[in-house]
């Protein structure tokens, strides 16, 4: 079966719901930009654009830095706003020709042990 990785550095951002209105907030240019940082490493994975599957298993790994304690930060993100901004930021880049052909996610959300913040994601072909 076939899958693509990609890695993702630096500090994960969870997607904001925005409005017209919020659109231009701090929080909402941050979470549009690292949208746009998918995208990238997207591109510089050289991932086909865009897959060619009907159906696709996305999962996802965010690793944050962890408090002192060795424990998640308090102030991160929902785990499906993570995998949100990481879905548009693949169909930004063209690579999921529409987010809805991701039928299949999960998510997990761990402490990173070597200190690099960074968001491993997987895709594969879900057969029906």
């Amino acid at each position: 079966m076939t899958e693509y990785r990609l890695i993702i550095p630096g500090r994960p951002v969870p997607a904001q719901r925005m409005t017209q209105r919020t659109k231009w907030t701090a929080r909402s240019r941050r979470s549009l930009d690292y949208q746009g940082l998918v995208a990238r490493a997207a591109l510089a994975a050289r991932l086909p654009r865009p897959l060619p599957w009907e159906y696709i298993r996305l999962e996802a790994a965010v690793y944050l830095r962890p408090t002192r304690g060795g424990r998640l930060p308090g102030n991160r993100g929902d785990a499906d706003n993570y995998l949100k901004a990481v879905a548009d930021g693949l169909q930004y880049a063209g690579v999921l020709g529409n987010d809805r052909s991701v039928i299949d996610e999960s998510i997990r959300i761990r402490p990173t042990l070597d200190g690099q913040e960074r968001v491993e994601v997987i895709l594969r072909e879900v057969m029906l």
